[in-house]
């Protein structure tokens, strides 16, 4: 019953705890992987075999004219220089080829997370016999807020904007205080069925 669609059911303060806490777990493990799959597994596999084919072309037309240890030693240092660079172009061309799906990814998680929070923080409202249009949006503005900070964190963490004195920062503690007269409302049925 604590993971119920159903808003007319009854949801206590433990219960709406379980549900932010579970289906923030379960957000950030989806949108990690989307963005490992989308910025790394991807474009990393097609420019290992671009590195890879860079190298072998190289051997290819001087390994016949290296035939000193030290000529060998300099063909091979010169290969994978050339591999690492075909290797870094590869990577980039991948990534920048595989971003807005990662965009796209990223937002339909925040809205499949936004979506049953709201549902959770309305059961919460409705439990606690919180009235008023202001009430509602606090709390669903709140969900909202953590569900795209938890879905995009991955992505801005990789772009380096979630440091100290970033705005992205202050995204999930205001959700949270936008959360926060969820949980300090009054009792209802709901503290009976947790």
């Amino acid at each position: 019953m604590t993971f119920a669609l159903d808003t007319r059911l009854p949801l206590g303060r433990l219960g709406l705890l379980l549900n932010l806490a579970f289906f923030a777990v379960v957000l950030a493990a989806a949108a990690s992987l989307s963005h490992w799959l989308m910025a790394a597994k991807l474009p990393g596999g097609h420019a290992q075999h671009e590195g890879d084919n860079a190298v072998a072309a190289l051997v290819a037309a001087e390994g016949a004219k290296a035939a000193t240890d030290a000529a060998k030693a300099e063909l091979k240092a010169k290969a994978e220089a050339a591999g690492k660079k075909a290797y870094d172009e590869a990577l980039a061309h991948g990534r920048q080829t595989w971003f807005p799906f990662e965009i796209f990814l990223a937002i339909i998680w925040a809205l499949m997370g936004g979506g049953y929070l709201s549902v959770a923080i309305q059961r919460r409202m409705n439990d606690a016999g919180q009235r008023g249009l202001w009430l509602l949006v606090i709390g669903h503005l709140g969900v909202w807020a953590l569900a795209g900070t938890v879905a995009f964190h991955a992505l801005l963490a990789d772009a380096g904007k979630l440091s100290t004195s970033s705005p992205w920062v202050l995204v999930p503690a205001v959700g949270l205080l936008l959360v926060l007269p969820a949980f300090l409302g009054g009792s209802g049925h709901g503290e009976e069925h947790d």
